[in-house]
């Protein structure tokens, strides 16, 4: 039998030593060096819901270790798509751009081909795919190409005092507004006549100019939906086009003129002094009126038509874009900041902190109603439309709206005619 060796003291110190030695050879394993990611956007300001939004941007931040958010915003949106759009110009773009429904910046990207197509990535992610209302859905069902995703759906229609049109006499408590666009305007002339009688300071519309295109894209869209809508871009030389311009000029004899042409503060302002009936802006604008003696005094409702056909927008306008000149890790970062914006626990977070409209599916009218009744009452009542049709920055190019807003003052005083603006978007259209 043999006996084992044992080591000696001297011995055993040298193995333990090489076994160090050994062990500090092995390379530590090395961690994933942090993916820096450029995040573009217009939450800038100083409002709570430009708080709100930066506090959710930051929290994907805090959750992910391993990038690195570099984040260049400023208040206002325009700003940060002009300076977007200047650095296409040179085919650079962040990685990731809120654009806040501003389709020139997607419609450039995508001429430049830096905008990544987020089908294939929507498709093949179930988690993406449920957060994805089934408007979106229907949009790449045959695999076509998408370049933007909103966070939040852009749902407009009409605010009115109902507490006004019922002291009038004009409505009764619980009658809706009248559907048809004839039997609305009568309405207007019986609320002027009203105003006059009782010597109060009263019109039915402070109209700037963004609400001037606002009601012009309604009258158009209860004319043919948005299928006519789309048909006109072809060609701005249409006769049912004409006679929605016409109606404008009645609408600005309801009018605030005093300083025309106004700004969307001075629309809302007047509105919620008395000296406007009538407000046409998103459900958004909820934020200003919950929770102030006035929401009790208003209500929500589609744009009246012709014919009796309602009319609201309810857009999936432009969102963010991420870039295709990215890295593969950088463009999968940033498509995790996308799933992340989507899901429903931080959508939840959007309707409580900014009151927007969600996106995602899952977060329901009933429910938003129960915790933000005006909100959710303006929802409701929006999509009661008949015709529901996106925004015009989503079905014309901005060069028409352009045409549009940069003329339609002149229009209105009488400097030039239905005809002659509309020869100006026809124009614009050319010159694309």
């Amino acid at each position: 039998m043999k006996c084992r060796r044992i080591l000696s003291p001297v011995e055993f110190l040298w193995v333990l030593l090489w076994l160090a030695l050994l062990c500090s050879c092995r390379k530590a394993p090395q961690p994933e060096p942090v993916v820096e990611i450029k995040f573009m956007h217009g939450w800038g300001g100083n409002g709570t819901d430009h708080l709100a939004m930066r506090d959710i941007f930051q929290g994907f931040q805090e959750s992910r270790q391993d990038v690195r958010l570099v984040v260049d915003s400023a208040p206002d949106i325009s700003v940060v798509i002009d300076k977007a759009c200047d650095m296409l110009v040179v085919d650079r773009m962040p990685d990731i751009i809120s654009t806040n429904g501003r389709g020139i910046y997607v419609s450039n990207a995508v001429k430049k081909g830096t905008a990544l197509n987020l089908t294939p990535h929507i498709l093949s992610d179930p988690e993406f795919h449920r957060n994805m209302p089934a408007a979106l859905l229907s949009q790449i069902k045959d695999n076509q190409p998408l370049y933007s995703v909103p966070d939040v759906m852009e749902v407009q229609g009409l605010w009115y005092n109902r507490r006004i049109l019922e002291e009038s006499g004009l409505l009764q408590p619980g009658q809706p507004l009248p559907a048809d666009w004839e039997d609305f305007m009568a309405l207007c002339r019986q609320l002027v006549e009203w105003s006059r009688r009782e010597n109060r300071d009263v019109l039915p519309f402070a109209l700037d100019q963004q609400r001037y295109l606002t009601i012009f894209i309604a009258l158009l869209a209860s004319h043919g939906g948005e299928g006519s809508l789309r048909q006109l871009s072809q060609s701005y030389l249409d006769s049912a086009l004409i006679q929605c311009l016409e109606w404008l000029r009645v609408l600005k004899t309801f009018s605030r003129q005093e300083s025309f042409p106004l700004g969307i503060n001075d629309s809302r302002q007047a509105f919620l002094e008395g000296q406007s009936v009538f407000f046409l802006n998103g459900v958004w604008d909820n934020m200003v009126f919950a929770g102030t003696d006035f929401e009790a005094d208003i209500g929500y409702s589609p744009y009246p038509g012709l014919d009796g056909v309602t009319v609201s927008y309810v857009s999936l306008s432009e969102g963010y874009v991420i870039s295709a000149q990215s890295s593969p890790r950088q463009q999968a970062v940033a498509l995790d900041f996308l799933k992340y914006l989507l899901s429903q626990p931080v959508q939840e977070r959007i309707v409580e902190e900014t009151l927007q409209v969600p996106l995602n599916p899952a977060v329901k009218v009933e429910t938003i109603r129960q915790s933000h009744p005006l909100l959710g009452m303006a929802l409701e009542e929006a999509y009661r439309a008949q015709v529901q049709v996106p925004t015009v920055y989503s079905l014309w190019h901005e060069a028409v709206v352009a045409a549009f807003n940069n003329n339609v003052a002149a229009f209105l005083e009488g400097q030039i005619s239905a005809e002659q603006l509309a020869q100006l978007m026809e124009d614009a259209r050319l010159q694309l």
